[in-house]
């Protein structure tokens, strides 16, 4: 790579802000919104009750370094996708929200361990899906029909429904 002239370094970070905005200007309302994982989801129903949905959840916006487990419950009327990396509203309710599976996937939520563990979908090579852990690049996990089935059926599915 060779080196950058020190008149063009400005040239190259108005540019890049621009392309930031530009990025911005369509998922900014995401800022709004609170990151969760849901895990499992079980209903609780009694005599004479209305029944409630109880989702075992993460909330991704506290600190997650040393605080210990992580995992939450919130009992509400509706409900969401097991499994799965939403966008909240709020921390009250899961409707409304904007499910990102399986573009981001919690490795623990799928294997049962607590707290999270969040990969993004980086590329496909055939049957096999390649995930990137947030915060650590070098970390990969790949996913087929063996190890994770409902993560290859939700992308076949996704696949069948918007890119056939």
């Amino acid at each position: 790579m060779g080196a950058v002239a020190a008149d063009e370094i400005e040239s190259f970070c108005v540019q890049g802000e621009d392309k930031l905005c530009t990025i911005f200007s369509h998922i900014g309302f995401a800022a709004k919104y609170t990151l969760a994982t849901i895990k499992m989801i079980e209903l609780v129903k009694s005599r004479h009750n209305t029944p409630r949905f109880r989702h075992n959840l993460v909330v991704l916006n506290q600190l997650t370094a040393a605080i210990g487990v992580l995992d939450d419950v919130l009992e509400a009327l509706d409900y969401t996708d097991n499994n799965s990396v939403i966008l909240m509203r709020d921390e009250e309710t899961v409707n409304p929200s904007l499910n990102l599976s399986p573009f981001i996937l919690d490795e623990n939520a799928l294997s049962g361990q607590q707290n999270s563990k969040l990969f993004f979908f980086t590329s496909r090579e055939g049957k096999e899906l390649h995930f990137t852990l947030i915060d650590n690049l070098k970390d990969t996990l790949n996913i087929s029909g063996e190890n994770y089935p409902l993560v290859t059926e939700l992308f076949d599915g996704f696949f069948h429904k918007f890119l056939s």
